[in-house]
């Protein structure tokens, strides 16, 4: 796999509009007139990973490119260069887990039979139409996909993994805080909000059951989901205009990539839960929040996860 990538980061490189497929692929060669870059793109977008990376935004350009030209890195090459960086961070914690699962549950437990590929991305298709190359190009990219073998787990092998993980009731008893990076490769925004959706749909049913027993009282609240969002833009390039990723990861990108003052944040936060059996609110916690760059956003919603 990291062959692979490396194959293509040297085509983008090459030829960054159209870089070509590794020598060892085996796709069709009426599908090798699609850039590669557009594959990359496809396999973070159908595997739920976010389009910002560490150094790249998905936005930026380099300074003084014609306008087609700097539009064309905007909206195909920076994205595809996020994907690839991204693709690389969990590729390389995913085949660890994916082999360490495997110990534990007897084989194969991933499967894939039944996956509409098409369905994973109804939305992300429209938004990042131009790194895909179009509906021409997306079409065909999925129609490939549709057609090729799929993976086929053992039966209990896959029984196994789905008890592996205990069960998340999504009602914490104690303060709870929640803390994530929205670009996060490995540990993705969406398992934060999966636990967020079910905490708020507990909170929603229990203050039905409330107002339905004559209790006027709303259930209590003992989480607190905060997030550390990367800046609009941030790629750096170098005087050649090249892209420059020697720079420290943007925050909000990589995995636990905080700085000093947010880890400072939340360990205040939990001395003060520990302190006071409740959360810090009001407008203590937001300008401790502030100072740290943390985002407190109660109509903030990451990505559903993708299953």
């Amino acid at each position: 796999m990291f062959t692979v990538l490396g194959a293509i980061q040297a085509a983008v490189a090459v030829n960054p509009t159209a870089p070509a497929w590794p020598a060892t692929s085996k796709v069709p060669d009426a599908l090798k007139a699609i850039p590669s870059r557009s594959a990359v793109v496809l396999i973070a977008l159908l595997t739920g990973l976010p389009m910002q990376s560490a150094h790249f935004d998905s936005t930026s350009a380099p300074a003084g490119l014609p306008a087609s030209n700097a539009l064309s890195f905007q909206l195909a090459i920076n994205p595809t260069l996020a994907a690839l960086e991204n693709i690389a961070n969990a590729a390389s914690l995913a085949a660890f887990h994916n082999y360490d699962l495997e110990l534990q549950t007897g084989g194969a437990w991933y499967d894939n039979t039944t996956t509409d590929w098409a369905a994973r991305i109804a939305d992300e298709r429209y938004i990042w139409t131009s790194a895909l190359s179009g509906e021409s190009a997306i079409n065909a990219l999925l129609g490939y996909l549709a057609a090729v073998p799929k993976a086929k787990a053992n039966p209990v092998a896959r029984a196994k993994v789905a008890t592996l993980g205990g069960t998340l009731t999504g009602t914490p008893k104690v303060p709870t805080i929640l803390f994530s990076g929205v670009a996060d490769p490995i540990l993705s925004a969406s398992s934060q909000q999966a636990i967020v959706d079910k905490n708020d749909a507990n909170l929603a049913a229990q203050w039905a059951a409330n107002r339905k027993a004559g209790i006027r009282t709303r259930p209590v609240n003992n989480q607190l989901s905060l997030w550390s969002i990367p800046p609009e833009k941030y790629t750096k390039f170098t005087a050649t205009g090249s892209p420059d990723t020697t720079v420290a990861a943007a925050t909000g990108t990589n995995h636990c990539n905080f700085t000093v003052s947010q880890y400072l944040a939340i360990a205040d936060l939990l001395a003060y839960a520990a302190e006071n059996g409740k959360n810090m609110s009001g407008g203590a916690l937001y300008t401790k929040l502030r100072k740290a760059g943390i985002t407190y956003d109660r109509g903030y919603a990451a990505p559903t996860m993708k299953n």
